[in-house]
């Protein structure tokens, strides 16, 4: 029961199994205390002028947890950089993921240097500290 808390901590974005299409839209109006359908509205806008929500919507359903999987979302992935930078700033889970990816796409991938910096200054000052 204990990881369920922690989890909530943090990510406070949870996919619905009541959603429309995939419950994407759904959790995130919960999350921001909002109605969801001003959130679908959002992403229908977005998508018409910009195009935008084409790219984000499939990359928020690939990095918001269900609410069954929620006990293990809060562990380390991919080397665990975007855990670290989520308890290092207090930021939300989601958001850290949501902008690595987005960067990575953006830069064609470059950013992966970055990502292995920040991976290896954080095992670093790990074994420092212990």
């Amino acid at each position: 029961m204990e990881p369920v808390v922690a989890a909530y901590h943090r990510t406070r974005f949870v996919k619905s199994n009541r959603g429309w299409i995939l419950g994407v839209c759904e959790g995130i109006g919960k999350g921001l205390d909002i109605n969801p359908n001003t959130v679908r509205f959002l992403f229908v806008v977005l998508t018409v002028f910009f195009g935008l929500s084409i790219l984000i919507y499939p990359l928020l359903y690939a990095i918001m947890p269900r609410p069954e999987t929620l006990h293990d979302y809060d562990r380390e992935k991919l080397l665990g950089v975007c855990y670290q930078i989520s308890v290092r700033t207090g930021q939300d889970l989601v958001i850290i993921r949501l902008l690595g990816c987005l960067l990575g796409l953006a830069s064609f991938g470059s950013v992966l240097l970055a990502y292995f910096a920040l991976f290896i200054y954080f095992e670093l000052k790990t074994s420092l500290n212990s």
